[in-house]
């Protein structure tokens, strides 16, 4: 009976050891295999690449007069040129024809100026004959009126003088007369009281005597207001003549001399017509010729042999002395990590550039995107070579990184799987756990999570053979 007890027991544990061989056979079949990494601290490497083109850095124009006879072109659109390089000819005879025509121009004009200053020169001194002619007719007025005033006044004052002295007299004589006559009156009193009767013999000369006496006064009066009138019309004839000769005095002040303009405006196109004359002067110097001012890619012709030359430009290049541009585009994604100063690298077929610097960043033209510009040394490229721009920029040092293939993002959120450890009926088994984390940094391989998003020693899965989600089970392959 204990024989058969035992060989069942056997029989039973012999059929576990199977279940549970067949078991981890078949979990190592169906549980996914995956591949953990712990969080690390590490900097963020951020290579921002763009293919670009070399540009010209600054295009000058080469200017020469207008209305010269070009001869001969030397060059075409492309080529370089070294500084002082001839690049056109000027015919020379047509060239003296031009100063020529210009000389006389200015000749012309200057003698009109001298014409123009001799017309405003005698105008001027009209002007100032007419002042002094007016000053000394006011001065001659002011004599002969003040002399006629004076002369009236002393008339006048005679005249009022005999009418006083000739009134005094006759005052005085009427005091006399009346005394006399109170006494002859007193006498003739006594005489008709004594009986006697005397008759007055001089009244008839009385009377005459008063006729003449008023007939005077009348002729003196008369005389002080003839003398008065005069003096009146003295004054006013006076006043008249000095407002006449002022008013001739302030016209004369007042005569404007016109500025001739012509002389200014004529001056001023005889300053430019000179200021041209010397330029074809050195033109000429030059033997006609015109001359690369720097050394450059032609890239533009403006001139036509048998033409003449325009106010505008003759040609237009490319100033290689000052160097050259590269010039790409990148994305405003790209564009938060480039910035102006920044060193970059540029490569072209069989050349690498280093130590160059970003110039500039400017917002392209309708578009989000981003114009980096970096200048290049004139002797390196040459105009229209393509390159590719490189530039590294590592950020600061972050605690937490892990391979960016650990991330799962879904509806804006973002989230790691961890594999944590848990006590199954089948033993210790990894069990798939999400954490959700904050993207700090991020570049193709590392992503910078912020510190509190998982623990230092969380297990996170990177990688794995198979779909896995959370509350999967796993194997970890590197533990």
């Amino acid at each position: 009976m204990k024989r058969i007890a035992l060989k069942s027991v056997t029989i039973f544990l012999i059929f576990m050891l199977i279940c549970t061989v067949v078991s981890r056979a078949a979990d190592s079949l169906t549980v996914a295999k995956a591949t953990v990494e712990t969080a690390s601290s590490k900097k963020i490497e951020h290579i921002v690449k763009a293919d670009g083109i070399v540009e010209k850095n600054r295009e000058l124009a080469v200017i020469t007069e207008a209305d010269l006879l070009v001869q001969t072109v030397y060059v075409s659109e492309g080529e370089k040129v070294e500084e002082n390089a001839v690049l056109a000819q000027i015919d020379l005879s047509q060239l003296e024809e031009v100063m020529q025509g210009i000389r006389n121009e200015i000749k012309i004009l200057q003698l009109q100026n001298t014409q123009a200053k001799e017309t405003e020169e005698a105008a001027q001194k009209s002007k100032e004959t007419a002042q002094k002619r007016a000053g000394e007719d006011y001065h001659k007025a002011v004599q002969e009126n003040t002399a006629a005033v004076c002369q009236a006044q002393k008339e006048l004052q005679e005249a009022q003088k005999a009418l006083n002295a000739y009134e005094e007299s006759q005052k005085s004589m009427m005091d006399k007369q009346l005394g006399q006559e109170k006494q002859a009156a007193d006498s003739q009193k006594n005489s008709e009281l004594s009986g006697n009767s005397q008759e007055d013999a001089s009244s008839g000369s009385v009377t005459q005597s008063a006729e003449n006496q008023e007939s005077r006064l009348e002729s003196l009066q008369a005389e002080v207001k003839r003398t008065q009138e005069a003096y009146d019309a003295a004054m006013v004839a006076y006043q008249q003549a000095i407002q006449e000769a002022g008013r001739q005095v302030e016209d004369a002040d007042n005569t404007v001399v016109s500025k001739d303009v012509s002389i200014e405006s004529n001056q001023i196109t005889i300053e430019e017509k000179q200021n041209k004359l010397q330029k074809l002067e050195k033109i000429k110097q030059n033997q006609g010729k015109i001359t690369a001012p720097v050394s450059g890619v032609i890239i533009q012709i403006l001139l036509s042999v048998g033409q003449k030359t325009s106010d505008t430009a003759g040609f237009t290049m490319a100033d290689t002395s000052s160097g050259m541009r590269f010039v790409a585009e990148i994305s405003k994604e790209q564009g938060k990590y480039v910035q102006v100063g920044d060193e970059v690298t540029l490569e072209t077929k069989g050349n690498t550039l280093s130590e160059l610097k970003v110039e500039a960043i400017d917002q392209k033209e309708d578009s989000e995107d981003l114009v980096v510009t970096v200048l290049v040394p004139s002797d390196s490229l040459s105009i229209g070579d393509s390159a590719t721009i490189s530039v590294v920029k590592q950020s600061e040092l972050y605690e937490t990184t892990i391979p960016y293939s650990a991330i799962h993002s879904e509806e804006d959120r973002d989230y790691v799987y961890v594999a944590e450890q848990q006590e199954t009926i089948l033993g210790e088994e990894y069990i798939v756990r999400a954490l959700q984390v904050e993207i700090l940094d991020k570049n193709e391989k590392y992503a910078a999570l912020s510190e509190m998003a998982v623990d230092s020693e969380a297990k996170i899965i990177i990688e794995s053979d198979r779909y896995i989600e959370a509350g999967s089970r796993v194997r970890l392959q590197n533990q």
